[in-house]
């Protein structure tokens, strides 16, 4: 019990200083506009989605690695027997 009040204590502070810092309308103004977080460069729509879609190429592939390394190795194997 006293291992959850502190996890739920330390998610709500980073949740506060997250929303101090207004973090939530950097990543908005990033994805719809092309606003670099917290500077006054903005990049293209075509950088923009350049970008966006090899983060998720990055995550994607991690989770399939991941995904992959706890598959057991007896589902592989060609000399089973039928």
């Amino acid at each position: 019990m006293r291992k959850a009040i502190i996890i739920a204590s330390l998610v709500g502070s980073g949740l506060m200083i997250l929303d101090s810092l207004n973090v939530g309308s950097a990543i908005a103004g990033f994805l719809l506009g092309g606003v670099i977080p917290y500077t006054n460069y903005v990049i293209t729509p075509d950088q923009t989605l350049a970008l966006i879609f090899f983060i998720s190429g990055f995550f994607m592939s991690r989770a399939v690695v991941a995904i992959a390394v706890r598959v057991p190795a007896h589902l592989f194997d060609k000399h089973q027997d039928a």
